[in-house]
């Protein structure tokens, strides 16, 4: 995994609140930046965003970790 970029995808879809959004934006499909942000939160050992089928938001954690 490239962390640095999970990181700037993460950022991104905190940004968008969409991994649709954010995936236009890198130019990616939804499930590899989903893919990108679950290696992230495994390397970090935490879970930065709240995912459903229509909604994303963000954890605590993960507000902290964006800032």
């Amino acid at each position: 995994m490239d962390q640095l970029n999970a990181m700037r995808m993460f950022v991104s879809i905190a940004n968008k609140k969409s991994f649709k959004a954010a995936a236009a934006e890198i130019e990616l499909s939804p499930s590899v930046i989903s893919k990108h942000l679950s290696a992230l939160e495994k390397h970090l050992g935490v879970s930065l965003i709240e995912r459903t089928t229509r909604h994303v938001k963000l954890t605590e954690i993960g507000q902290s970790y964006l800032a």
